[in-house]
């Protein structure tokens, strides 16, 4: 088999060095340090390529200084990669992330169109386009610097433009022996949506990603939308049955859908830990014979939680209820440079308080929210919820939606927006709600708690089934192989434009 690297950008690197003590990790040619624990990167750094490399911005004194040092070797003990971090100028990266791809893209993709102002576009203009330019000249390096076939697997909506932009600068030669994938971890956004950027924007977006040789997404129906936007925006011709885009070059790009899957084994593990063990069994002695609805997800306007305790609050008020469930949240800080993500997090803690204090006991709290970065205490969630409860506006996928079943040991229910990309999988035996209907989701509350054992019991099997059938090291080496395909023999002809 001829040999390939594989460059995977991410703008979040999942790698986090542990510095020598007094000094940072300049000068080593290995770095030492953590992979993150969560689903993606668990996907992604499965050790199925012997040369992968990642591509990431840097962040913090000890990734920055890993910048200076060009691509370095990673030590997490069970995993080595090579990583490259890229430094990127203060203004331009904070106008990039808190702004254009946090605020704007970020709601444009979950259904929660911010509108575009003078701030929006300077931030794209000033921030957005000169952080893909950053990123597209040093995969460009990566790249160039390989004898071998390459494949680049670009990820998600911080990263549009870069392909298109390192499709320029790299070599016809080059080109000869690279493809180019992107794949999209949010849903994308169907045309009326996509008509709410500004007209320059929409139209630099799409063709950025039409840089690329393949578009992947996770479900068949947001890469259907994204071709109705080639169509309607830049006036392409498209193929919606074999998925695909006819640009004005002659190139054609495929559009394709590859649904990440849960890490069972990983959680698995996670769930036997003593760590893990330790903190079920705190849960369960504060939640005592009541009924547990879980929730842990990041601290984000799209999520909902809001939404999700004015429907608990009238679950509260219905008989029975009051004294007898407690809803149980672990929330993530994220984006904490961001206002909005800021005041999402004090208004998610006063809606707890506001509802502890109103529905509240000596003996009971219907709340019990912490917020909180920690892997096992959301694993102990897993394991003791009666109802896991995910309803936000929208997800791309929504991978608690599968880890929980996975995991459970109490036979819970699953609550579950038809808007997350795991409905699709999961439906037939969640119980679906649409975001933004605190009345319908309150009474999908209730139908979880009154279901009966035995429909409980079928129900939890079923969805476990779903959720341990997937195989994460299957869903990156099925997109490097499908990727690999246009490219004969290892060697296509080079594309026009």
């Amino acid at each position: 088999m001829t040999a390939m690297r594989l460059i995977i950008v991410n703008d979040r690197s999942f790698f986090e060095p542990t510095a020598p003590s007094g000094a940072g990790p300049a000068g080593f040619g290995t770095v030492r340090g953590s992979v993150d624990p969560g689903g993606l990167a668990t996907a992604l750094t499965q050790p199925d390529f012997a040369d992968k490399l990642f591509v990431s911005s840097a962040r913090g004194p000890e990734q920055k200084a890993m910048a200076a040092n060009g691509a370095m070797t990673f030590d997490a003990d069970d995993r080595h990669f090579r990583v490259r971090m890229v430094d990127q100028p203060h203004r331009e990266y904070r106008k990039f992330y808190d702004v254009a791809a946090n605020r704007l893209l970020w709601y444009l993709h979950h259904g929660r169109p911010p509108g575009v102002g003078p701030a929006e576009i300077d931030a794209y203009r000033a921030g957005y386009v000169p952080v893909n330019e950053t990123i597209a000249k040093a995969v460009v390096q990566e790249v160039e610097s390989c004898e071998d076939r390459v494949h680049v697997l670009w990820q998600d909506y911080q990263f549009y433009l870069a392909p298109a932009i390192a499709r320029r600068m790299l070599r016809p030669s080059t080109l000869e022996r690279t493809v180019f994938q992107h794949f999209l971890h949010v849903p994308f956004p169907d045309p009326d949506q996509w008509a709410t950027l500004d007209r320059g924007m929409r139209s630099e977006l799409l063709c950025g990603l039409l840089g690329n040789d393949m578009v992947g997404f996770q479900l068949p129906s947001y890469g259907l939308r994204f071709l109705r936007c080639c169509e309607r925006f830049l006036g392409l011709r498209t193929d919606e049955a074999d998925g695909v885009v006819f640009t004005p070059s002659g190139r054609q790009v495929r559009v394709t859908s590859h649904p990440i899957p849960a890490t069972p084994q990983h959680v698995r593990a996670t769930a036997t830990t003593t760590e893990t063990r330790d903190h079920a069994a705190r849960l369960r002695q504060r939640a005592g014979d009541r009924q547990v609805i879980y929730r842990t997800e990041r601290v984000d306007p799209v999520k909902a939680f809001p939404e999700a305790m004015r429907a608990y609050e009238l679950l509260l008020r219905r008989p029975g209820m009051a004294g007898n469930v407690v809803y149980v949240a672990q929330l993530v800080p994220s984006r904490t440079t961001i206002a909005d993500f800021v005041a999402e997090r004090e208004r998610d803690a006063h809606l707890a308080q506001e509802i502890n204090g109103r529905f509240g006991t000596a003996d009971w709290q219907p709340v019990d929210l912490v917020f909180e970065r920690d892997f096992a205490r959301a694993v102990a969630g897993y394991l003791e919820y009666d109802v896991l409860d995910i309803v936000p506006w929208a997800d791309g996928m929504n991978l608690v939606a599968l880890e929980g079943p996975a995991v459970n040991r109490r036979d819970g229910a699953l609550v579950l927006a038809e808007t997350a990309g795991a409905h699709h999988f999961l439906g037939r035996d969640a119980i679906g709600v649409k975001p933004g209907d605190p009345h319908r989701h309150a009474d999908a509350m209730h139908e979880a708690i009154a279901m009966p054992r035995s429909e409980r019991a079928r129900r939890a099997a079923s969805l476990r089934q779903v959720a341990l059938a997937g195989d994460p090291s299957m869903w990156l080496s099925d997109q490097v192989h499908q990727a690999a395909e246009l490219l004969p023999r290892g060697r296509p002809t080079a594309p026009p434009g």
